[in-house]
Parts: structure tokens; sequence; C-alpha cells
């Protein structure tokens, strides 16, 4: 039974790949960039579960560059928008944020643990199987 979907905002494919093979067989649908307009867009086209999130990824397409306080700027833009989200925080540098759905942080090593009590805490919802 498909759950929903989560949504990994990260620059790192490992970790990326890590969180997509700890979902396999829970129901969800993972869907993942490293952009922050991308990310955007993500939200506003797709019914979200919930979004995992890195302190630091790419502002703009291709620049290595601009990607300090990202994961802060779309927890803003969240907030700002109105979105009911729950957000878990996945960096080794502290999120600094007032966003109501921030989970919690777990740290610059993916913690399996921590990750699947995330997904259990989420809210259940009833999908058409239409």
């Amino acid at each position: 039974m498909r759950k929903g979907t989560i949504l990994v905002v990260d620059d790192s494919l490992g970790k990326v790949n890590k969180i997509i093979r700890a979902t396999r067989g829970t129901g969800y649908e993972v869907i993942h960039t490293s952009v922050l307009e991308v990310a955007k867009t993500l939200i506003e086209e797709n019914e979200l579960e919930a979004i995992v999130l890195d302190s630091q990824f790419f502002l703009e397409e291709g620049d290595e560059e601009a990607r300090h306080g990202a994961g802060n700027q779309l927890l803003s833009w969240l907030k700002e928008e109105g979105r009911v989200i729950p957000v878990l925080g996945f960096s080794y540098i502290q999120f600094v944020t007032v966003y109501p759905q921030f989970w919690g942080h777990m740290g610059m090593i993916f913690n399996k643990e921590l990750f699947e009590k995330f997904l259990f805490s989420l809210p259940t919802k009833k999908k058409d199987q239409g």
C-alpha cells in the first residue's frame, strides 16, 4: 500500500541513496533534488508526507559555491507559505529555525533508527486505491 511521497533535499547522492534504501518496503516513494528552486517546485507540485533536509545544498543549478544556509532558507519559505510538512534535518551543521514542523536533527551520519522513528511518527492517511 502506497503511503505517500517523501522529498529528500541534499547534494550528497550517497546520503540520498541511503534514505531510498531505508524506505524500501515502507510504502513511501522518494523524490529528491539538490537545488532550492527545484525543491520549492516539487513541494508545490506534490502532496508530500515529509521532507528530509540537508542544511547545505545548492541554491541554484550548477552553482557549487552557493550552498550555505539553503536548508534554513527552505524552512523559512515553508513557514511563509503556511505549509505544514514534517521535516527531518540531516546535516553536520545545526539548523536555525522556528518552523513548527521541524522534527529534529539527524546529524552527519545517517541514523536508520532515528529515520524509522521519523517515518513512524508521520500521520497516516488513507489513499485512494483507484
